[in-house]
């Protein structure tokens, strides 16, 4: 497993070159010329008004990881104000989707994955003390919005908000401790036959 720090995360700028993104980890689709990925877990910053990159192909989920919070508007449809630390929001890549921040600029999760191809999950928990996790996936993955203390298998390590554990061997339970309560973000992923 990976403990990718949050300050390490390599920036990118936007498809449409309206913001930039932090790529936190990804696998690229084998042998593709167009730079492909089979998934992706990224962090973006959003500010003010945006349109959102598409996506064709790819089913998308963001959370609001820190900020006033922020509402898109999916093909045309306004969606309900996701506000920091809310639950987790699928949507298609194919769609044209536009971002409004309700007051200052939101940092948020984005994962992906390309249909046909991989499947993820997100769900959201919330938690007071400690929570155990069981039978992860190898893909999965654990974004965390404060501090948080994680151990498997003996191993310890120290996790802070917008670090992101990944490549968490399957089958094994993580143990998460915080002092205070706390959300963490919990990514399952799976490559398709």
């Amino acid at each position: 497993m990976h403990l990718l720090k949050a300050d390490r995360h390599r920036a990118m700028p936007w498809k449409n070159g309206k913001g930039v993104t932090r790529e936190v980890a990804s696998e690229p689709l084998p042998g593709d010329p167009a730079g492909r990925f089979l998934w992706r877990i990224s962090l973006a910053t959003v500010e003010g008004e945006s349109d959102f990159s598409p996506f064709p192909g790819i089913d998308r989920t963001i959370v609001v990881l820190a900020g006033d919070g922020m509402q898109l508007k999916v093909d045309g449809v306004k969606q309900p104000e996701m506000r920091a630390l809310c639950d987790p929001f699928p949507f298609s890549g194919d769609s044209e989707v536009s971002a409004r921040c309700l007051a200052g600029p939101i940092t948020d999760l984005n994962v992906m994955t390309f249909r046909g191809h991989a499947w993820h999950r997100v769900q959201r928990y919330a938690f007071d003390g400690s929570l155990v996790l069981s039978s992860v996936k190898a893909l999965s993955a654990i974004v965390f919005t404060g501090a948080c203390t994680v151990r498997v298998d003996g191993i310890e390590l120290a996790a802070e908000g917008q670090d992101v554990l990944c490549s968490i061997v399957a089958n094994v339970n993580v143990h998460l401790t915080a002092e205070r309560g706390s959300v963490i973000y919990f990514i399952e992923m799976e490559l398709l036959p």
